[in-house]
């Protein structure tokens, strides 16, 4: 009966991780943020269900019992305090958004991703080894990134001016988006199977990690090995994201430098880049070709009140720019969770107004887009004050120090799920967590229980 249900709960796992991409799906509007996420449905009206179900039968819970989850878990606790203080000024009603209701939306979401989530995955994973974990997580991602890929190509290719399997896609379309019509590219940058180039960078983000691991598990497989990186690299190009093309090449040069830290056999790394000269010479060549494009997207990340830059660029930076304005205004206690949104359209600045047409239609309460926020950082300070942005970005390096202390000598591929979470938690999360404002990314919270497991079975 236990070995029925925890095969059951591993193929719960595997199409969760499956679902990942799949983030612009039409989904149940009262979900709020979660509407348009295929494995947050899932989990929701699946997973969970069925869980508790098989807890409620068989009595086994198991409780995250860590030093960083109860900072975790403080540091949720902190958020609702310092809402608490500020919630008198919680009656702004803009873009028919209510105050009160979209702190409690935010805050049942953090409730909801640190308490269940993070339970249900620490609950599935002690019951699998670390090696049994790696392969069974890293063929999932596999999975989901062939889809990925497939779709990929076929925009690739109609950037190109192939339009071949324009009939195909506009039939599965309506699967996979909740747009109104029909849209192959969104300005000449490939999507794939999510909402937006943006996602799509996510999703690469997570995936990123596991599917290098096949490099030092399996480094036989040259030619295998090598395709995958390429592929992700080429995905991530043709994403047209300039915090893709830093992060990811940030993530994928620390996983092979990490390998000295971890003390993978030399004899595997030996193999790994037994044909690092021919690749090279073709990455050589390929980046001669596309040199320009790169340092156009790499000098387009930093603005000035001169710039001519992307737009894209002023908004991003002009709108964190007035978070923090917002943090030193409000410094101890911050505005209130999932309030910042309502006090940009004063903070920003007026050459951003001028020059960005987004701020101005997040500044317009006849608009219906919200005002992203873009950095967590930013948010917390401005949202619940700058100690508690400080405290959640220490709380995972806190997590991170420890998973790189492990000086236990595991098994190779214990040891490579150990590299996967590490340079998932520092390349991935730490400094995505700098460009993205919400909580709801299921892969950071299944990276955080498994780096759990690991520092249990490290004792």
């Amino acid at each position: 009966m236990q070995l029925s249900l925890n095969r059951f709960n591993q193929l719960l796992l595997v199409i969760i991780i499956f679902l990942l991409p799949f983030t612009g799906v039409s989904g149940f509007s009262f979900l709020g943020e979660l509407q348009n996420d295929a494995s947050a449905h899932f989990i929701l009206f699946i997973c969970i269900p069925f869980f508790f179900l098989s807890v409620f039968i068989n009595g086994n819970f198991k409780i995250i019992k860590n030093n960083q989850y109860l900072l975790l878990l403080l540091f949720v606790l902190l958020v609702s305090f310092s809402s608490v203080v500020s919630i008198s000024s919680f009656g702004h009603v803009f873009k028919g958004k209510n105050g009160y209701e979209k702190f409690i939306l935010q805050y049942g979401l953090l409730i909801f991703y640190s308490l269940v989530i993070c339970h249900f995955f620490y609950n599935i994973f002690t019951r699998n080894t670390p090696e049994q974990l790696l392969f069974l997580i890293r063929k999932a991602v596999l999975a989901s990134f062939v889809v990925v890929l497939i779709y990929a190509f076929f925009e690739i290719i109609h950037l190109y001016g192939v339009e071949t399997f324009t009939p195909l896609l506009e039939k599965v379309d309506w699967l996979i988006r909740s747009e109104p019509t029909f849209s192959y590219l969104n300005l000449d940058r490939i999507r794939s199977v999510t909402p937006e180039p943006p996602f799509l960078t996510l999703y690469l983000v997570f995936a990123t990690p596991w599917l290098l691991s096949y490099f030092f598990s399996d480094p036989g497989k040259y030619y295998r090995n090598w395709a995958i990186l390429t592929a992700v690299l080429m995905l991530v190009y043709f994403s047209g994201s300039r915090s893709g093309l830093v992060v990811i090449t940030f993530e994928i040069l620390l996983f092979f430098a990490l390998q000295f830290k971890f003390k993978v056999k030399k004899q595997r790394f030996i193999n790994v880049i037994y044909l690092t000269p021919i690749f090279t010479a073709v990455f050589v060549v390929v980046g001669y070709l596309t040199a320009d494009t790169i340092i156009d997207k790499i000098q387009s990340i930093s603005v000035n009140q001169k710039s001519e830059l992307q737009v894209s660029s002023i908004s991003r930076w002009s709108t964190q720019e007035a978070a923090m304005q917002i943090a030193l205004d409000n410094p101890f206690f911050g505005v209130g969770f999932g309030q910042q949104g309502y006090y940009f359209p004063s903070y920003y600045s007026k050459w951003a107004y001028e020059r960005s047409y987004e701020i101005r239609n997040w500044s317009d309460s006849n608009n219906p887009t919200w005002p992203p926020g873009f950095s967590m950082f930013t948010r917390l300070a401005a949202e619940t004050g700058i100690f508690n942005a400080l405290f959640f970005f220490f709380i995972n390096f806190l997590l991170l120090y420890k998973l790189v202390m492990l000086r236990k000598k595991m098994s190779s591929n214990a040891g490579y799920l150990l590299l996967v979470i590490t340079s998932s938690l520092l390349a991935s999360y730490i400094l995505i967590y700098l460009q993205i404002d919400t909580f709801r990314l299921t892969g950071y919270w299944l990276t955080i229980p498994l780096a759990f497991i690991l520092l249990k079975n490290e004792k």
